[in-house]
């Protein structure tokens, strides 16, 4: 009796850790940095260079500053990866836009192909003013207090007069004397005056029937000539 063949292998049921797993395929370097790059940094960096470089030079022209930023920033790339490429075309337009963001500013200016620098925006103007509304008050401050200064001078000569001449006055004279401070209400000898005073005898009320006018113990001693 012949042998009985051996059984056939059932591919369908092996085990899936029996199948190898297949590598991920690297791809060379070259071939990695022959993709578009990514735009090199943003446009408010760009700006910041194009300001830099137009401050530098004071009169220069769009081609000036875009070749020397084109080289700038290819030369920085390529020391990162020399074998990255550079879209110079988007670094010129990026250039471009910043240049109008400048002139939008009023950081530069142009005159056909002529780009000026004018300066970093400030706040000397606001600070002028404000300087000016400060000078001003501090100005009034100070006449105030002369004026002041004045009237106690005028004060002070004045008691000493009152002084000098209450010494030379008799004895007796004493009992006729008005204490400091004091003040004088004086009218016409034809108004009717009506004075009511607080039961705390604090306050005092007047009622003039025509006008009348309150001087101080200053005033009274100028006008004496003291």
């Amino acid at each position: 009796m012949p042998p009985s063949p051996p059984p056939e292998e059932d591919h369908r049921k092996r085990p899936l850790a029996s199948v190898a797993p297949t590598p991920p395929v690297k791809r060379p370097a070259t071939e990695r940095s022959s993709t578009p790059s990514k735009p090199y940094k943003g446009l408010r960096h760009f700006s910041m260079m194009v300001c830099k470089k137009v401050e530098e030079k004071g009169t220069t022209s769009y081609n000036e500053v875009a070749d020397e930023l084109v080289q700038h920033v290819i030369s920085e790339r390529k020391a990162v990866d020399p074998g990255t490429k550079c879209d110079e075309k988007n670094i010129r337009r990026r250039v471009y836009d910043a240049l109008n963001v400048l002139m939008a500013m009023d950081i530069i200016q142009k005159d056909k192909k002529a780009i000026s620098w004018r300066g970093l925006p400030t706040s000397a103007h606001a600070d002028l003013e404000m300087l000016s509304r400060e000078r001003e008050f501090r100005a009034q401050q100070i006449a105030q207090k002369r004026e002041q200064l004045r009237e106690l001078l005028i004060q002070q000569v004045c008691f000493r007069n009152l002084m000098s001449h209450n010494q030379q006055r008799p004895p007796d004279a004493a009992e006729r004397t008005i204490p400091l401070p004091f003040i004088v209400v004086n009218t016409h000898s034809s108004a009717v005056i009506q004075c009511n005073m607080s039961r705390e005898l604090t306050d005092v009320a007047f009622e003039f029937s025509q006008p009348f006018e309150i001087n101080d113990d200053n005033t009274i001693l100028k006008r004496l000539e003291m």
